[in-house]
């Protein structure tokens, strides 16, 4: 049996770090986690076994170049962190900051080199933070861009349209949520048994090469809970903007209750197909039904588009 990590959750900078290190105490099945900083504190107080400090010197790094020279700096050591046979690196980042921004495509270049299916997770700023930082932000995603797979990006403008009214506390609790809900909606499906002839190959056809990339999930119950769990997911805040419609690729996940009364219908079936012939034919489609046996009456619903426009 292959008893190789299958995936790699890497931090890149300080609020990437902080959130890596929080996933890594509440544990994610089947990955390994490492983060990569500049900051001696956050290296030293993270609880992450895998850590990496690329800054030589005790100087503040307040540009993004500063963090991108001494990523350079450490490719071997970079590259050490995805020896252990990772299949799949997500690398998180804050963009618009300092390291994450700078550091973040190196990061994800030597984990592609690798012939690892990379996906980048970031964050744009609020443009409460000044409309320099969010063009820092959109340099940062572009250059990481060019280095993954696929690039999800979180616009914290979008995803929290009324964070302004909570607590520092809950912005961060809310980013950390989003991250490792997205997460954990890929690893689902790459670890499921499901139903139907669904695996590991499929995520990576569906995320190779796949650019622009949104992930959702939501859970429905009711006489229509297969439909109405869709358009739950696609109209989540995290959606704003861009249409499951646009893809070049779609990959649907249904997970059905456990009990016979309540598991998926053939006619439910049904209605999926039709749905899905709503999508352009060129559209590449790949859909799978799992059983979760934590559901009742709902069914959950993950939706994985890839190739969206920028």
């Amino acid at each position: 049996m292959d008893t190789r990590p299958l995936f790699k959750i890497v931090g890149v900078g300080g609020s990437a770090c902080i959130a890596v290190d929080r996933m890594y105490g509440h544990g994610i099945e089947k990955a390994t986690f490492a983060i990569v900083d500049t900051s001696r504190y956050i290296i030293g107080n993270a609880q992450v076994p895998a850590k990496l400090l690329i800054s030589s010197d005790n100087r503040a790094v307040v540009r993004p170049d500063r963090a991108k020279a001494f990523a350079s700096q450490y490719v071997a050591e970079i590259g050490s962190l995805f020896d252990d046979g990772t299949q799949m690196a997500f690398i998180i980042a804050g963009m618009g900051g300092i390291t994450g921004t700078g550091a973040a495509p190196t990061v994800a270049r030597i984990a592609r080199e690798r012939n690892i299916l990379t996906i980048g997770i970031v964050t744009m700023p609020f443009k409460a933070e000044g409309e320099a930082k969010r063009e820092l932000a959109r340099k940062g995603v572009e250059e990481m861009s060019a280095h993954v797979d696929a690039m999800i990006v979180i616009d914290d403008e979008q995803l929290y349209p009324g964070l302004s009214e909570e607590s520092v506390l809950e912005s961060i609790s809310k980013f950390d949520e989003t991250v490792t809900r997205i997460i954990n909606d890929i690893l689902g499906i790459c670890t499921v048994q499901a139903l139907t002839c669904i695996d590991f190959n499929d995520i990576r056809f569906t995320f190779q090469k796949g650019g622009n990339t949104l992930v959702t999930s939501a859970f429905s119950d009711g006489d229509d809970r297969v439909i109405s769990a869709i358009k739950k997911a696609i109209s989540a805040p995290i959606c704003a903007g861009r249409d499951v419609h646009d893809a070049s690729r779609l990959l649907i996940m249904i997970y059905s209750p456990a009990d016979d009364k309540e598991a998926l219908k053939m006619k439910e079936i049904e209605i999926l197909a039709n749905y899905l012939a709503t999508f352009p034919v060129d559209t590449d489609i790949i859909w799978g039904m799992a059983v979760d046996g934590s559901l009742k009456r709902e069914v959950r619903v993950t939706i994985i588009a890839t190739g969206l426009p920028q």
